[in-house]
Parts: structure tokens; C-alpha cells; sequence
């Protein structure tokens, strides 16, 4: 096996460059050039590092008890002791030491990809899009930071309760006084009445038993034997029946004291109901959370691959529009086609929060009566719409077309829960989400919102079809009618306004969904800018593209060819930064995630500082790559997102050039 430390060395790294004032700890599962090469890329992410390479199962578990990594990195590809095997080892010592795996292409095995999430992987990256390295640790540390975090609040809170339980659950929870010799009820406080449903004259003199609260006498007997033993009992999740017959789930502390030399056992009773709700709330919420992660990464490459097809179609269809027969249809379906996958992927990213939005100062309730007048074609006549719009609203700060596309959303689905004819309700109103609420709901953020209400009176959903309604590719339609991302879409771009969705259900009752849009104190209006006209040609300039996908490099070749300008071509940075030197170039086209570790942004970046009159247009198949968050020096850049028709090149490059 060679040693790390001489391809270190070989490399030009410095020992220094490793000692242990490096505050970032990583135990690297990998042979030692692959581990170089991801010590490397994490190097020129800028991340202060002191790696520890292993590659088998005995020094990976030593190294993991004595090295005391902050993160693994782990390939899954290694012979013999893989990253699977390494990641459930971890998982088993200490779960709060996050994991990311190198492995094959996403493209070469999804299914793998999505099982080592679900087993606790942090992300997963692709041997050959290491650059992306840098930002899977910083993701991984984050959660760390986030289950520490929520570790100490539950310290705190476990603190805070064991020094004020007796007076806290005098008055809030159930409290009952037995007889420790007979387990009769001498005493019992309203809240306990309350929740069980019994009069107070049914509990006095009686067991628990007798009065049916207890599911399990036999469990109740045994249960009450050893309170008698031991003196102390407790149950975390004790399930209890009330008089109505309805199933509550408790938490049940007894103890047992003495009172004028008589044994009295208290017993404390705390619902546990609101408390298991906010448990699924916060499955659910990161669940949703992981999914986005993977469906953003999948429409990336989606987005590439649609680029290629559409610029194609595009290039190709001119010279047969006055061609005989149907070729010109059959790429016009051809187009349509690919046009609808983008629309796909847009949903994709929409659900991930990833797609570009054009915010604007909006009033609900012009959008809400505009997209009303539109349902009343589609929506039938057996369904009738009644409007409750609140006057005074509040203006929110969002984009007109996607909150259009969300109601029309909503209604189409209320429409297919009411076949044979409902009520469709749209109403808005101003409203607080206080601390109360977010505690309810911890996926909310306190504040002023805008609320906005669709309900209908049809089928209604169960608890557990209402539980799934937002993930991704799932419907309850028949095969074949709806791509099941609808519902998912509507949920990111809510969430990516800094919203909050919420839907209550009920069987033969109805549905209703709230959405609720942060309040806009701005008095600014975002207006779109006004587009140029389609296919604007060139002049002449030079354009030097940069792009690693060789398929996709030719179709922007020749796309732009067809516009008038002169072309060079690199398949990265380290073939594009020769170029400027012997050549004058005008703009330079570059993707962001590029092989060699030089994304687009650190290429323009380095040749702005020798060429400051150097046009930049920087596209990616990530369109939430913003600018101001990756480069702030780069005001002037523009970003062209994938896939894009040529016209749309066209006009971004005028802009781009009369800038």
C-alpha cells in the first residue's frame, strides 16, 4: 500500500500544512492516492485540515477511537472494508460524527446513492465531481452543529424539568393519590378528570383498573406489584383508554411517600399526545429535507442532459422549416418534448427549493381573483367558488407566476376530490404566527404573514395519506394521470419564500391547505426586466467557451457560430487560462463545476485581475447558483441557467455585452 505522507510530499505538501492546530479533524477510509487526492480538493475548498488515511477495518476502527475525527470520509468502492461497512461502524460508536462518501457516479447507481442516505451517510459524492467535496463537509459539519445544538436544548430542558417537576405537574398534568396498600384512588386534581373523562365520584374508591383506564389490567396488576417493591415506576409511553373509549399515550411517574404513617403513592400524569406530534413534524421535516438534497443533485445533471437535446433541436430545426413531409413536426414534437422535461426538472427543483424565483411586490388578492376567473373554465360547473379576500392585506414579497401556478395547483386537485360537484374556498387574511404556534409547528418561523386558505368539501385524505402528500413522485391518481409533483412543487416554493404550508384533512369532510407568505414592508416594486428581441446576433467578438461536457460544448459552439460571434473552446480552466494570453477574447462562457478544482467563478475571478474589461456569463444546471453568495467581486456577472433555447442565449448576450 504506498504512504500518504510520500504522496504528500510528492504533491508539495508541506508537513506543516497538516499539524494539529488544523481545527478540522478527517479520518479518510480510501487508499492513500485516492485520499490524497480528496485532501486535495478539500485544500482548495479552503479547509484547515488534519487528515488521517486508513484502509482497512482494524485501523479504521483504532483510528476512529483514537484519532477522534470531527467527519469521516469514506470510499465506498474500497476493496474489502468499504464505506458502507465503515459508515454503520460509525453510526454504532457515535452517531454525531457525520459521514460522506466517494463513490461511482451518481448516474452508475442511484439506488445505492439513496440507501446510504437513508442509513445516515451526510452526502455523497461522485469520484469525479470531487471539487464538490468542499461543500458536502461543510453540509456534514453544519448538521453536526445542528444535532449538538438540539442536544444541549434537550440537556437544558431535561435540567429544567428535573428541578421544577413537583410544582410544574401540580399544575399542569394529571395527579392522583392511591393507597399503597389497596392502589385505591384517595384523591384525583381536575386536570386528571379532564383527561380521562371520568367524574370525580367514578375515580374516588376505585383502582385504576376498575374504571377501565388501564388497556392492560394484567400489566396494571404486575406494574402496581412493583411500585410496591421498588417505591418508583415510570413508563415513557404508557397507552390509556378514556371513559369514551378514545386511546391516549402518557407519561406515568409513581412514587411512593409516607403521610400520617400511611403509604401513599402519587402518581403523575403528563399527555404525551402534542409531544409525539411534534416527533413525526420533525421526522417529516427532515425527511423532506434529505429528498431535496437528492432531487437537486438529480435535476442538475437532468438539466445538462436536456441542454444538449434542446440546443440540438434548436440548431437543426431551421433548415427543414421549408422542407416537404413532417420532419419539421417531428422536431417540433422532438422540442416540445425536452421543453416539457425542463418543466419536469424545474419541478424537481422547486420541491428542493432550487428554482429560480422573480420575487415582486404582490397583492394576494389581485393574484387570487385573477386565477380565479381562469378556474371558472376548467373547474366545471357543479363547483361552486366563493371568495372571503380580507381588505387591507398585506402586500408579500413572491413570485406572481409560481404562486399562480400553486392555487392553480390547489384547485385542480380540490376539483378531483369533488367528482361529483363541492364548495371551493379561497380566503386571505392577515395573521401573527407567535411562539405558540411555531412550538406546534417547528418548521415555522414566528412573525407577520400573509395567509391564504384553498379548501373544499370532498373526499378528504387520511392521517396517513395527508403525511406523504408533499414528497416527491407521489399521488393518489391512477397511473398515468399526474407526475405526482405537484403538491411537492407548491411546498418549495413556498418554503424558498420564507413561507410556511400546512393541511388539515379529514375523511368525507374535506381538505384544507393554508399557505402563509412572510409579510414585505418594502415599498419597492420588483418589476421583470424587459426582454430583447429573440435570436439578437453578434458582431463579430469572441467568445471563449469553457465547459468540461464535450457534447454540450459543441451544441453552444455552434449555437453560437449561429449568431455571429467567433468561438474558442476549453474543456476547463487549466486549457481556457493559456488562451488570454496569445488572444483577444471578449467574453468568456464558462459552467461552474468544472474537473481540476477551479470552479467557472475562481476562473473569471483570475483573469478579470489581468483582463478587467473582460465580459463574464456564467451558466450551471444548479440554478440556485446566486452570484452574491459565490462571488461577490463578480457584480457584473450575469448566470444563465440550464437548460436554456438559443434565444435566450442570444438575448443574455446582448445584455451582457450593453452592460
Amino acid at each position: 500500500m504506498p504512504d500518504l505522507e510520500a504522496f504528500r510530499l510528492a504533491a508539495g505538501i508541506h508537513p506543516s500544512q497538516n499539524d494539529v492546530s488544523e481545527n478540522l479533524r478527517i479520518l479518510i477510509l480510501a487508499n492513500a492516492a485516492d485520499a490524497l487526492l480528496a485532501e486535495t480538493a478539500l485544500r482548495d475548498a479552503g479547509k484547515r485540515i488534519t487528515a488521517m488515511q486508513v484502509s482497512s477495518e482494524h485501523d479504521f476502527v483504532r483510528e476512529l477511537r483514537e484519532f477522534v475525527p470531527s467527519l469521516v470520509i469514506a470510499d465506498v468502492t474500497l476493496p474489502g472494508y468499504g464505506g458502507r461497512l465503515a459508515l454503520a461502524h460509525t453510526q454504532r460508536t457515535d452517531s454525531e460524527i457525520p459521514v460522506v462518501i466517494i463513490g461511482h457516479p451518481v448516474g452508475a447507481g442511484e439506488e445505492e446513492v439513496v440507501e446510504l442516505l437513508q442509513n445516515g451517510a451526510r452526502d455523497y459524492v461522485a469520484r469525479n465531481r470531487l471539487a464538490r467535496l468542499g461543500a458536502a463537509v461543510d453540509v456534514a459539519m453544519e448538521w453536526q452543529e445542528k444535532r449538538r445544538a438540539r442536544a444541549r436544548v434537550i440537556e437544558a430542558m431535561a435540567v429544567s424539568e428535573l428541578r421544577y417537576r413537583r410544582i410544574f405537574e401540580s399544575a399542569q398534568d394529571g395527579i392522583l393519590l392511591l393507597d399503597a396498600q389497596t392502589g385505591k384512588i384517595l384523591d384525583v386534581n381536575p386536570f386528571m378528570i379532564e383527561l380521562l373523562e371520568y367524574s370525580r365520584e367514578e375515580f374516588l374508591g376505585k383502582t385504576l383498573t376498575e374504571i377501565g383506564a388501564f388497556k392492560d389490567a394484567a400489566a396494571s396488576h404486575a406494574a402496581f406489584a412493583e411500585l410496591q417493591k421498588e417505591r418508583f415506576i415510570r413508563y415513557d409511553n404508557l397507552p390509556l383508554e378514556t371513559k369514551k373509549g378514545r386511546s391516549i399515550a402518557v407519561e406515568f411517574v409513581s412514587n411512593v411517600y409516607v403521610e400520617n404513617q400511611q403509604n401513599i403513592i402519587q402518581c403523575n400524569i403528563r399527555d404525551q399526545t402534542s409531544h409525539r406530534s411534534m416527533e413525526k413534524k420533525l421526522v417529516n421535516a427532515q425527511k423532506m429535507e434529505a429528498l431535496g438534497t437528492i432531487t437537486g443533485g438529480l435535476a442538475h445533471d437532468f438539466n445538462n442532459i436536456l441542454g444538449i437535446i434542446i440546443g440540438n433541436l434548436d440548431l437543426v430545426r431551421p433548415h427543414f422549416a421549408a422542407a416537404t413531409g413532417d420532419a419539421d413536426d417531428r422536431i417540433g414534437d422532438a422540442l416540445e418534448a425536452a421543453i416539457s422535461g425542463a418543466e419536469l426538472t424545474r419541478h424537481l427543483l422547486a420541491f428542493a427549493s432550487n428554482q429560480p424565483l422573480q420575487p415582486e411586490r404582490l397583492d394576494v388578492n389581485v393574484i387570487v381573483a385573477s386565477v380565479t376567473k381562469l378556474l371558472a373554465r376548467t373547474l366545471g360547473s357543479n363547483i361552486k367558488t366563493s371568495l372571503h379576500l380580507e381588505t387591507d392585506l398585506w402586500p408579500v414579497m413572491a413570485d406572481a407566476a409560481q404562486l399562480e401556478s400553486s392555487l392553480t395547483n390547489l384547485a385542480n386537485n380540490a376539483r378531483d376530490a369533488m367528482p361529483g360537484g363541492g364548495r371551493l374556498t379561497i380566503s386571505t387574511r392577515n395573521c401573527d404566527l407567535d411562539a405558540d404556534y411555531v412550538t406546534l409547528h417547528p418548521e415555522a418561523t414566528a412573525g407577520d404573514y400573509v395567509a391564504i386558505e384553498v379548501g373544499d368539501d370532498g373526499a378528504g385524505m387520511s392521517p396517513e395519506t395527508t403525511a406523504l402528500i408533499f414528497d416527491p413522485f407521489f399521488t393518489t391518481k391512477s397511473r398515468g394521470n399526474g407526475t405526482g409533483l405537484g403538491l411537492s412543487m407548491v411546498f418549495g416554493f413556498i418554503k424558498q419564500s420564507g413561507g410556511h404550508i400546512n393541511v388539515y384533512s379529514e375523511l368525507k369532510v374535506g381538505t384544507t391547505f393554508r399557505l402563509y407568505l412572510p409579510r414585505s414592508c418594502s415599498t419597492e416594486s420588483t418589476a421583470p426586466a424587459s426582454a430583447a428581441s429573440a435570436l439578437a446576433t453578434g458582431s463579430g467578438e469572441t467568445i471563449l467557451v469553457v465547459e468540461d461536457n464535450a457534447p454540450m460544448r459543441s451544441v453552444v459552439r455552434r449555437q453560437l457560430e449561429s449568431l455571429g460571434y467567433v468561438v474558442l473552446e476549453a474543456d476547463g480552466a487549466a486549457a481556457a487560462l493559456p488562451l488570454f494570453a496569445n488572444q483577444k477574447i471578449d467574453l468568456l462562457f464558462t459552467d461552474v463545476v468544472m474537473p481540476g478544482g477551479m470552479t467557472g467563478f475562481e476562473l473569471a475571478r483570475t483573469v478579470l485581475a489581468t483582463h478587467p474589461s473582460l465580459k463574464v456569463l456564467i451558466t450551471s444546471g444548479f440554478p440556485d447558483m446566486k452570484l452574491e453568495g459565490h462571488a461577490k467581486d463578480l457584480a457584473a456577472t450575469r448566470l444563465l441557467s440550464k437548460p436554456y433555447r438559443v434565444a435566450d442565449l442570444a438575448r443574455t448576450l446582448r445584455e451582457v455585452f450593453t452592460t
